[in-house]
C-alpha cells in the first residue's frame, strides 16, 4: 500500500495534519497532489475533521467522484483519513481476528449491496479493520440501516456517531447509544438522556424552520463545497487574503454557519477582532456543529472588551448545550472570580477537575484556587 504514482486529491479538513503537509508526505512518497478530482484522480481522501456534508449534500470533489463513477468513467477510490495515514506509512493497518467477516459476507447477512457497505465505508460511518468487520459492526450496521430506512441522512447520522465517539470515548458508540428518529429528527439516547446529532443536550426544533432545499439551493451547496474546500486550502498554506475572499464567496452563496466561524478564526489570529466578533456572533445564531465554539470564542472577546458579564452569559450557553466542556469550565470560573462570585467559581473549578484531575498546569491551578478561596473564608 503506497502512492507512487498516484494522483491523490483531498476534500474536507484533516484531523491529523494540515494540508500542506499532506502534500508534502505525498509528493515524498512518489505521488502527486491534485487539486481538483478527473478520471485521472486515484485517490480521493476525506479529510475526517471537516464539513463533507453541507446541509445534507455532498462536498464538491465527493459530487464529481460519484459523478465519474455513475458515468461508468474511471473514478477515484475514496477512502478515510485513516486509510490515507496507512498510505503514508503512519499508521499500521489492522490485522484479521477471530470471528470477523469479509465485506461480502456482511453485505449478505445484512441483505443490502456491497456497494453500500463500500459507500458508508468511505464516509466513515463504519470502519472495517483490513477489510474484515466485527460483531460491533454488525450492530452499527444494522441500526445504520433502520435509521435510513426511518428517513435520516447520511449527513446527519455520520455527524451523530462523531459526536458519540467523543462523548463515549469508544469507536463502536452504537454498541452504548439507542439512536433513533423522533418527529423527524435524529436523536441519540444514553442512560436516559437525549442528545441532537451535534452531541449537545436534546433540543426542540421547529420543523419548519427547516424546509427542503430548492433545486437552486442544491446547485448553490455544490458550488459552495468547492469554495469551502478553496478556502480551506488556502488558509493552511497562509494564503490569507485569497482564504478570506474564498469564504465570503461561500457565504454568499450559502450562508453557512462553519463558513462564518472560519472567516471569524481568520480574522481574529490577524488581529481584526471586530470583524471576527461579527461573523462569530453570525455563526452562533444558527444551531450546527460549531455554535458551541462560536459562543466560546465569542466569550474570549467580551472578555477582552471588559464585558465579563456578557462572557459569564456566552459560557453559560456553551455548558448547557456541552457539559463535558472543560475549558469552558476553566474560564467560567476565571470570570465569576472577575465578577467577584467565588462561590460560582469554586462549582465550575471543581466541575472543571471532574475532567482534568491531573498534575498538569491546569488543574493545578485549578486547586490552588480552590484553596485560596478555602483560605480566604476560614479567616
Amino acid at each position: 500500500m503506497d502512492l507512487k504514482d498516484k494522483k491523490v486529491a483531498i476534500t474536507g479538513r484533516l484531523a491529523s495534519m494540515q494540508r500542506k503537509e499532506a502534500c508534502a508526505l505525498i509528493e515524498k512518497g512518489g505521488g502527486t497532489f491534485s487539486h481538483a478530482v478527473s478520471s485521472k484522480t486515484d485517490l480521493l481522501v476525506i479529510g475526517e475533521d471537516g464539513w463533507l456534508f453541507e446541509q445534507g449534500k455532498l462536498s464538491g470533489k465527493l459530487a464529481q467522484a460519484e459523478s465519474l463513477k455513475a458515468e461508468g468513467k474511471r473514478a477515484p477510490k475514496i477512502i478515510p483519513e485513516s486509510e490515507f495515514l496507512e498510505y503514508l506509512g503512519l499508521k499500521s493497518p489492522g490485522k484479521k481476528g477471530q470471528g470477523t467477516l469479509s465485506a461480502e459476507q456482511t453485505a449478505n447477512i445484512l441483505g443490502i449491496p456491497k456497494s453500500n457497505l463500500e459507500r458508508w465505508e468511505q464516509f466513515g460511518l463504519v470502519r472495517s479493520s483490513s477489510g474484515q468487520y466485527a460483531f460491533a459492526d454488525l450492530v452499527s450496521l444494522k441500526t445504520i440501516i433502520g435509521l435510513i430506512q426511518d428517513g435520516a441522512r447520511l449527513g446527519d447520522i455520520l455527524l451523530c456517531l462523531r459526536s458519540l465517539s467523543t462523548l463515549l470515548k469508544t469507536d463502536h458508540p452504537l454498541a452504548q447509544a439507542r439512536v433513533l428518529m423522533e418527529s423527524g429528527k435524529l436523536l441519540a439516547e444514553v442512560e436516559g438522556v437525549k442528545f441532537d446529532r451535534y452531541g449537545q443536550l436534546e433540543l426542540c426544533f421547529d420543523p419548519e424552520e427547516c424546509p427542503e432545499q430548492t433545486a437552486v439551493d442544491q446547485v448553490n451547496n455544490t458550488e459552495a463545497s468547492d469554495w469551502m474546500d478553496y478556502a480551506i486550502e488556502c488558509e493552511d498554506s497562509g494564503r490569507w487574503l485569497e482564504a478570506e475572499q474564498a469564504y465570503l464567496r461561500v457565504i454568499a452563496l450559502t450562508n453557512w454557519p462553519e463558513a462564518h466561524f472560519n472567516l471569524a478564526k481568520l480574522y481574529e489570529v490577524r488581529g481584526r477582532c471586530k470583524l471576527a466578533q461579527y461573523h462569530l456572533q453570525l455563526a452562533s445564531n444558527a444551531v450546527s456543529d460549531v455554535q458551541a465554539d462560536a459562543w466560546y470564542d465569542l466569550a474570549f472577546l467580551y472578555d477582552a472588551q471588559g464585558d465579563t458579564a456578557k462572557a459569564v452569559d456566552l459560557l453559560e450557553r456553551v455548558i448547557s448545550s456541552s457539559p463535558w466542556h472543560s475549558d469552558a469550565c476553566y474560564n467560567l470560573a476565571l470570570a465569576y472570580e472577575k465578577l467577584g462570585d467565588n462561590d460560582q467559581a469554586d462549582n465550575y473549578w471543581k466541575k472543571f477537575l471532574t475532567f482534568n484531575n491531573t498534575l498538569d498546569e491546569w488543574a493545578q491551578t485549578a486547586r490552588q484556587h480552590l484553596a485560596l478561596h478555602k483560605f480566604q473564608k476560614s479567616t
